[in-house]
């Protein structure tokens, strides 16, 4: 019987290991290999991080997933509060620690970052597959940071049919759909976001509430205390606020919100607004539950400067030139 278990666990062992080593030979060669994803969202990278760094300074930076590209109206946040707003949404799959470091890159001593991620990032323990997906192509430098031990992790995390996708692109490029131009604010052009079809409207009924929790032991939360010191070195403020989604009744007792809060607010950053500021009803809704139409944009955007313009000391220093 021992000889049996010590053999099993030889096998066990070496099958790991040879599992390990298939990852860690497949990110190797997926980080030669471009893909159509990773392209167009490395361009679209590109193209924020551009725009960000273009933008006059003092800024309020608004970082955040896909829900803040489609959520807020930079220009028309500008205008209300008689400052300077930057649209920088990314996307939620990326995660607050990659999310963040890119938004490094365009801020500048005196900025703002107005932080409003998903509710999806507050439980994220490890990087998606997208997310690996991307930095394999414009996310070197990212991780790069990490220690060998890490970086090793992270690696053997690479999903092996990305190798596929990105080998069988290389044997047949394609150049990416170009999408509208953003707006010199970071925002995508005027009706970009059009009402949705019927076909989106049912789509989005079938939401369900989630279940919202901060989970204070994953990585998500210590990537934010991160940044949250790089901020402090380098002369950043950080003001949270509440991502746009959907409206449901049981998200005026979950005890989740309350936890986000505290978490932030121990941390020493404000909180802007109660969630419900940025919960909109379904015919504001486009294709997710995190995405607004035209309107909805106009709607939370509204909402969110109206809030805002109730903390004037936090804009003050934005306002001093």
């Amino acid at each position: 019987m021992g000889q049996t278990s010590a053999r099993f666990a030889v096998i066990a062992v070496t099958v790991f290991a040879l599992a390990m080593a298939l990852n860690l030979g497949a990110f190797a060669v997926a980080f030669k290999l471009p893909d159509k994803r990773s392209i167009g969202v490395c361009s679209m990278v590109d193209q924020r991080i551009a725009l960000a760094k273009a933008a006059p300074s003092p800024k309020m930076l608004l970082v955040g997933g896909s829900g803040t590209t489609q959520g807020v109206n930079a220009q028309a946040l500008s205008d209300a509060l008689g400052i300077r707003a930057q649209n920088f949404g990314l996307q939620g799959s990326f995660g607050p620690g990659f999310e963040l470091f890119l938004a490094q890159k365009a801020l500048r001593p005196g900025d703002t970052v107005l932080l409003s991620l998903e509710y999806s990032a507050y439980v994220m323990d490890k990087p998606t597959d997208i997310a690996l997906d991307v930095m394999a192509g414009c996310g070197r430098d990212y991780l790069a940071r990490y220690a060998l031990a890490e970086r090793l992790q992270i690696a053997a995390g690479f999903p092996l049919n990305a190798l596929l996708d990105r080998a069988t692109f290389a044997a047949a490029p394609e150049t990416p759909k170009d999408l509208p131009a953003y707006t010199a604010w970071g925002d995508r052009p005027p009706g970009y976001y059009a009402a949705p079809a019927k076909a989106q409207m049912r789509r989005v009924a079938l939401y369900r509430p989630i279940h919202v929790i901060m989970l204070p032991d994953a990585a998500a939360a210590r990537e934010i205390t991160e940044f949250l010191d790089w901020a402090q070195d380098n002369q950043v403020s950080v003001i949270a606020t509440w991502p746009n989604t959907l409206e449901f009744e049981e998200y005026r007792t979950m005890p989740g919100f309350g936890q986000i809060r505290r978490f932030y607010e121990d941390l020493g950053v404000p909180v802007v607004g109660e969630p419900q500021i940025a919960m909109l009803t379904a015919e504001y809704m486009n294709d997710t539950q995190y995405h607004l139409n035209d309107a909805g944009i106009h709607v939370r955007t509204a909402r969110l400067a109206e809030a805002l313009a109730q903390r004037p000391e936090l804009l003050a220093s934005l306002r001093s030139n």
